[in-house]
């Protein structure tokens, strides 16, 4: 499960002293509850947390604001997160149309940084989406690369990294649609030599367009296309499963 901690944030924008301190312990509290019953059905949880513009001027400081705080939260509980994930989407951002060069290279300077910070070994996830043009390329220190695959040699730095490739379709099979979509960047990063895993996303929720969301769909007609997304990818060293987005419009597909 990936759990939001973005509340976090609002607790350390707080003023030093007891209510804050108060306001950490309970929310520490409420986590290590969902944390622990979760590991107990056997069940996973990375800290989730990111906006568009985490990696823009002014706005770095967020992404290590919730890493230390993950980290410190796994050194005081049994009950551990697996990993942190960032929702960092910088192609959102009104300046990516402008100057998507100079937004691509922060973005893939910070997640570079991010992964040298992981000294607590905690493991870092990246949000990444099929929006990502193949047609790109930008230089990073001497690397040339599109954006997707100087992310994957940035979380191929250290094991167990991995990518959520946002691939929001309600087909799996066919010209446009989930397997076609994601084809490129799962033969990327099944070449030898990567190792960074690659989980495709689908979603579930109320506010896109119709072909890309399983809203108004059925839990088994989403069980059979998620079917074959595994079957097409099942040999492939870059797999790393599924994801759906969200928990709660999932809950209520009949």
């Amino acid at each position: 499960i990936y759990l939001t901690v973005d509340d976090y944030l609002k607790i350390a924008a707080m003023p030093p002293g007891p209510a804050r301190a108060a306001a950490a312990r309970a929310y520490a509290a409420a986590v290590d509850q969902f944390v622990s019953y979760a590991n107990q059905k056997g069940i996973a949880v990375d800290a989730l947390s990111g906006a568009s513009n985490w990696a823009e001027p002014g706005y770095t400081k967020y992404p290590f604001e919730i890493y230390e705080w993950a980290k410190a939260y796994n050194s005081h509980h049994a009950a551990r997160f697996r990993h942190v994930q960032y929702d960092i989407e910088p192609y959102s951002l009104e300046a990516y149309e402008t100057n998507w060069v100079n937004v691509m290279w922060r973005y893939i300077d910070l997640v570079n940084i991010l992964v040298a910070n992981d000294k607590a070994a905690i493991g870092i996830e990246m949000i990444t989406s099929i929006a990502y043009d193949r047609e790109k390329t930008l230089t990073y220190h001497g690397q040339t690369g599109t954006p997707f695959s100087l992310l994957l040699s940035a979380l191929d730095k250290t094991p167990g990294d991995a990518m959520v490739l946002l691939d929001y379709r309600n087909i799996a099979q066919g010209r446009g649609e989930s397997i076609n979509l994601a084809a490129a960047q799962m033969a990327d990063a099944s070449q030898s030599g990567h190792a960074t895993k690659i989980i495709i996303a689908q979603d579930c929720g109320n506010d896109r367009p119709v072909y890309t969301t399983f809203y108004g769909t059925s839990k088994a007609y989403l069980a059979s296309q998620v079917a074959l997304i595994d079957s097409a990818y099942a040999n492939s060293a870059a797999f790393g499963g599924i994801a759906i987005e969200y928990i709660n419009p999932y809950l209520q597909l009949p």
